[in-house]
């Protein structure tokens, strides 16, 4: 009886501690510090979600000399500039932590890279296309495909009606 007690309770705080790690922060709670430490899962100020292991597509660098602002190459606690090569890799989320009211996190190595790379902020990353989430669109892609629907709405190639239905699934987008 003593040992299923035991066996009960050692089970009931594995259970608890695994709950308590896997952890959702929405841009508000992490700007706000009501979320501090690792996270699984961010929901950004724009409504994206991102999960430790899912794969991201490197987009244009928006800093100085053709490197990226919000991304680095990290290795061993040293960080060093990502150039615009990188463009369209793909890298994995390996890690995600809150912390001084940013989101950073953690990747696999981009393609033809040494190093994993270091966001210093998720939110800045996203905010200015240097990643998406893969499956995700941008504003701008979003605005693109809803005028070219516009435009077969015009030509009578599509009635009122599917025009109206891909407005509303592409205006969440577009900010």
């Amino acid at each position: 009886m003593k040992t299923m007690k035991r066996l009960l309770t050692t089970l009931a705080i594995i259970l608890l501690g695994i709950n308590l790690m896997a952890q959702t922060a929405t841009y508000q709670q992490v700007v706000s510090k009501e979320v501090k430490g690792n996270i699984t899962e961010y929901v950004s100020s724009q409504g994206i979600s991102v999960k430790e292991t899912d794969t991201l597509v490197l987009g244009p660098p928006t800093g100085n000399h053709n490197d990226y602002a919000y991304i680095q190459q990290e290795f061993a606690m040293n960080f060093y500039p990502l150039k615009s090569q990188a463009i369209g890799s793909r890298v994995t989320i390996k890690n995600m932590k809150a912390s001084s009211k940013l989101v950073y996190l953690w990747t696999t190595k981009p393609s033809g890279g040494v190093y994993g790379l270091y966001v210093s902020s998720l939110e800045g990353a996203l905010e200015s296309g240097e990643i998406s989430v893969m499956g995700m669109i941008t504003s701008d892609q979003a605005l693109e495909m809803l005028k070219k629907e516009k435009d077969k709405l015009d030509l009578g190639l599509i009635t009122q009606e599917e025009f109206d239905k891909k407005k509303e699934e592409l205006s969440k987008y577009i900010k």
